[in-house]
């Protein structure tokens, strides 16, 4: 199975405990809100005995007071304040009662640094405070795309929420409580999720394959299943209960991958979950490290010819010292074992199954393939397009001119989240759909602010020229 990028984001999901003072967990999801912004949702849940209580005419009251800031590169881009109250007619000293809430903001995408505070109401002292980035990533609107995973405590529609019907967690359709501590724990214990999946009528007209796959801290599948869904609509909604009672306490990583029925690719997200069974303690049979080894990688079996041309498609996003140190290799053993290892280190989600960075890289690859390529040939990787595209990924903006009159066909490229803003411009020197980097606002790529008087008109003096020489480019 060939999986596509669908979520650049890895759901956030931390505590900030401490047992004499506050403790409070917390995670995150975010979900498409319209074609340019996205709901960015923050869950939190604490123990009532959590709190300070004072007195009042009434019993007791408390209260927690939330700060945070969506810092952008540049400035402040969000912040919000808010309190949640708690009265009760007795303090309690003893209690399994644990406190959920959630806050909803509208986020461009791009890169953020969140500062996040929490203080007691009733006790200043009592403060938590975090600093972390997001990455609040763009839904596409040309292929099939699903959200981020909400682990849930309770799904419940309209009709069976009953005493639990509460409007805070009402989302289409039904009443979804999260559960920000990501643990599992129960006498019939089930993982109960929530996400979405965008343009389907669009890009899975004929519905959508999912496949639920479950992966211990070994990285061996211990659930699998599959399930179709109809397209009744561009925008739906999917949740499920999944059992868990055969499995050990341990650590796990669910992975749910959706792709239209009669396709190749797909789409995924991935969440992190605790399972906690009393009946079976965590297993110690592990046969198998961590991470994937060597030797069951893909790049063990692949020939001296295809590692250099696997090299080749990771040139644009390697180190300058990394391809320094593939360049000394003489051995076919030796390249493969560079790449596994290139391709680890790239692998920031250690829980998780599966590599995202290769999965994207290979998706960019794909697409650049698919749309860049020229002639006769299939490497739309190769051409200077693709190599833009593998080393930064998808434009925010990219506009199109076709040829007109004595005017070749360009292109120009928009990235808004790399150094305040940049452009690339590609020109179709020769007319045969090979479209050339020929200038770029961004440090270090080729620069040259004549590109347009000098490239885009056919003069006699550029007629015959269909490919720009390395000495023609300059760079910042």
């Amino acid at each position: 199975m060939k999986y596509v990028f669908a979520i650049a984001f890895v759901l956030l999901a931390f505590s900030l405990c401490n047992a004499k003072e506050l403790s409070i967990d917390l995670s995150a999801s975010q979900f498409k809100l319209d074609d340019d912004n996205i709901r960015w949702e923050l869950y939190y849940s604490f123990p009532e005995t959590a709190l300070t209580y004072i007195p009042t005419s009434e019993g007791f009251s408390a209260g927690l007071t939330f700060s945070i800031k969506f810092n952008s590169a540049i400035k402040t881009e969000l912040s919000s304040e808010w309190q949640i109250s708690r009265s009760v007619e007795e303090k309690p000293s003893k209690s399994d009662i644990i406190l959920y809430g959630l806050r909803a903001f509208k986020l461009h995408p791009g890169q953020y640094q969140i500062e996040l505070t929490i203080t007691d109401s009733n006790n200043l002292k009592s403060r938590k405070t975090a600093s972390f980035p997001i990455n609040i990533r763009k839904i596409h609107n040309d292929r099939l795309e699903i959200s981020d995973i909400l682990l849930s405590n309770l799904i419940a529609t309209e009709k069976d929420a009953g005493e639990m019907a509460n409007p805070l967690f009402w989302k289409n359709g039904l009443y979804v409580y999260p559960n920000p501590s990501a643990e599992v724990v129960g006498e019939l214990p089930s993982l109960k999720l929530y996400l979405e999946l965008y343009n389907v009528l669009s890009y899975a007209p004929k519905g959508v394959d999912l496949h639920y796959h479950i992966y211990d801290g070994a990285q061996r599948e211990v659930f699998y299943y599959p399930k179709k869904i109809e397209s009744a609509y561009n925008d739906m909604v999917e949740y499920i209960d999944i059992p868990l009672g055969a499995l050990p306490t341990g650590v796990y990583n669910l992975v749910v991958a959706a792709k239209a029925i009669n396709q190749t690719d797909s789409v995924f997200s991935s969440k992190k979950f605790y399972f906690i069974n009393y009946d079976m303690p965590p297993s110690l049979d592990i046969n198998f490290a961590e991470n994937m080894s060597f030797e069951k990688s893909e790049f063990a079996t692949l020939s001296e010819e295809q590692l250099d041309l696997e090299f080749r498609k990771v040139r644009m996003i390697a180190t300058k010292e990394e391809r320094q140190q593939f360049a000394l290799l003489t051995e076919t053993k030796a390249k493969a074992k560079f790449l596994f290892v290139f391709w680890q280190k790239r692998h920031t989600d250690t829980t998780s199954a599966i590599n995202l960075a290769l999965v994207e890289h290979r998706r960019r690859i794909d697409y650049a393939n698919k749309f860049f390529s020229w002639g006769r040939r299939d490497n739309g990787w190769d051409t200077d397009r693709g190599h833009v595209l593998l080393k930064y990924g998808e434009p925010s903006q990219r506009n199109t001119f076709n040829q007109h009159g004595n005017d070749r066909a360009y292109e120009s490229w928009f990235y808004s989240e790399i150094e305040g803003g940049v452009y690339f411009y590609f020109v179709d020197v020769g007319g045969f759909g090979n479209f050339q980097q020929v200038h770029s606002t961004k440090s270090g790529e080729i620069y040259n602010e004549n590109w347009f008087e000098q490239y885009v008109p056919v003069s006699k003096e550029n007629r015959d020229q269909y490919k720009l020489n390395e000495d023609d480019r300059r760079y910042r």
